[in-house]
């Protein structure tokens, strides 16, 4: 559906919805009306599963859950690029248990079960196994990333690849998450890092590198999350990661443009700073006194004997606590 109904040509391009996190973040009415159809399909076979879609959020509840991209790589999608997908997976009590992405324009699809392997399914060719590249020192690693889309963001992130460049063979930004992570698992990439990727992003081509033998998590034993996400076999995985501990990708560069003052927010308003009379005004039923609320408490204000007795221990003299001390009692100079 997504390609057949994509404007043909060079020129041709669909239109621009919505945006999300910033006027680059983009959002056509493909990836709705894609995600509108996984979830009648999905609703029609299993009404009493949950989803959560990125487009229009969780619902339904239930052991099962679909975790759906309709359309990973919206901008490439957009400028007639080739690596855009859709993401579905199977969750079933919080573990992802199936997963497929499904790269139309290459006419390829990969799926994964948890414990049945990764595999590309390609026009008539029987389907392939996959399994990530392996041995593969840093230094000559071929390594995914990608970017966000504000700015702040985007400047750590350039200061984050500027240091991994030199410490590897080369870089490969695709523009999709999903692909990237099926392309750590057929080999086609040796590893694969990013900061801000969402669950959706990489809930099935996460389980299908991972059943390609690629280690999915980000830093310091902490799962893969929107913080960062990195995938490579866990020898090379470790060397990826100990290079990005030492240049603290997590974290975003200040926003001059949110940060910057506002004279039109920071200006004073006659009208709400004003003194208001009737909010201003004594209140006698409120600043009346209240004598249940301020009569003594017996119970309360009683002389406690256990709390109130004397404690030899704690009162008695410490003579190297309460010996003179010539440099503390001098007097100021």
């Amino acid at each position: 559906m997504l390609a057949a109904r994509r404007p043909p040509g060079r020129s041709g391009r669909p239109d621009v919805a919505a945006t999300k996190s910033s006027p680059t973040d983009v959002v056509t009415d493909m990836d709705r009306a894609a995600e509108a159809l996984i979830t009648q399909r999905l609703r029609e076979r299993r009404p009493g599963d949950a989803i959560l879609g990125e487009e229009s959020g969780a619902s339904g509840r239930g052991p099962v859950r679909w975790i759906i991209d309709p359309l990973d790589g919206t901008v490439n999608y957009l400028y007639g690029l080739a690596d855009w997908a859709v993401s579905i997976a199977a969750e079933v009590d919080g573990a992802v248990v199936a997963g497929v992405v499904t790269v139309p324009v290459r006419g390829e699809v990969f799926t994964a079960t948890a414990g049945g392997g990764a595999w590309l399914h390609a026009g008539a060719a029987p389907p392939l196994e996959l399994r990530c590249n392996t041995g593969v020192a840093l230094a000559q690693a071929l390594v995914a990333t990608g970017f966000g889309y504000a700015a702040a963001r985007r400047q750590v992130q350039g200061e984050v690849v500027t240091a991994v460049l030199p410490r590897v063979r080369d870089i490969r930004r695709g523009g999709s998450c999903a692909v990237d992570l099926c392309s750590v698992a057929s080999g086609r990439v040796d590893a694969f890092y990013e900061r801000g990727v969402n669950y959706w992003d990489y809930a099935a081509g996460g389980l299908v590198a991972t059943e390609a033998g690629a280690l999915l998590a980000g830093l310091a034993g902490r799962p893969a999350s929107p913080e960062l996400a990195i995938a490579a076999e866990p020898g090379l995985f470790r060397q990826l990661h100990d290079l990005l501990v030492t240049l603290d990708p997590e974290r975003d560069a200040p926003d001059p443009e949110q940060d910057a003052p506002d004279p039109e927010r920071d200006a004073p308003d006659p009208e709400r700073d004003a003194p208001d009379p009737e909010r201003d005004a004594p209140d006698p039923e409120r600043d009346a006194p209240d004598p249940e609320r301020d009569a003594p408490d017996p119970e309360r204000d009683a002389p406690d004997p256990e709390r109130d007795a004397p404690d030899p221990e704690r009162d008695a003299p410490d003579p190297e606590r309460d010996a003179p001390d010539p440099e503390r009692d001098a007097p100021p100079r």
